[in-house]
């Protein structure tokens, strides 16, 4: 019985420790700005990506399609995320955070805004669409993820001020794959 208690006990003293740590606020700079965390700098990073990966494959099909729905929806996200490129690097500046967001693809990437490029013209608008719905459902995840768990205001912020507009655009090329023949 009494091994029961001290165990018991004991379990009780951990998990009121693992909440502690959960609630401590994050550790802070010599600036006294709250330091990232591996999910906050993997955060910016991703979202960057997402932005560019979403730039860089509508310049393509802007070249490449003949479907005036998809040069526009493709229209539709060059703005649209060079916009928020533009919002996330200001946050970064304006928080003073330690990172710098990527300003080139990564190569994975990369190989995809490549093999967009060669794909057949009788399947290019579908590959693109594909693309589009899968990239925009990665992305609505990643920032509805960060809006509820990530760690700086700032971001957070950021993320739950995203996530809608992200949403929108999934629906959009959803919509829009289904109705290509």
């Amino acid at each position: 019985m009494r091994h029961l208690l001290i165990g018991g006990l004991a379990a009780l003293a951990l998990t009121a420790c693992e909440q502690q740590a959960r609630d401590a606020p994050p550790p802070k700079t010599e600036s006294g700005q709250p330091a990232l965390t591996q999910s906050d700098q993997d955060y910016v990073y991703r979202a960057a990506i997402a932005d560019m990966l979403e730039i860089e494959s509508s310049k393509v099909a802007m070249e490449r399609s003949a479907n005036a729905d998809v040069k526009a929806f493709a229209r539709m996200m060059i703005d649209a995320h060079s916009k928020t490129s533009a919002e996330l690097k200001g946050v970064v500046s304006g928080a003073a955070l330690p990172i710098t967001p990527p300003a080139e693809l990564g190569e994975g990437e990369k190989r995809k805004v490549e093999d967009l490029d060669t794909i057949d013209a009788d399947a290019f608008d579908k590959a693109y669409m594909d693309g589009q719905v899968e990239a925009h459902q990665n992305a609505m995840d990643l920032h509805m993820r960060y809006a509820q768990n990530g760690q700086q205001a700032d971001l957070k912020g950021f993320a739950a001020a995203v996530a809608p507009a992200v949403r929108e655009h999934y629906d959009m090329a959803r919509t829009l794959h289904m109705n290509l023949k």
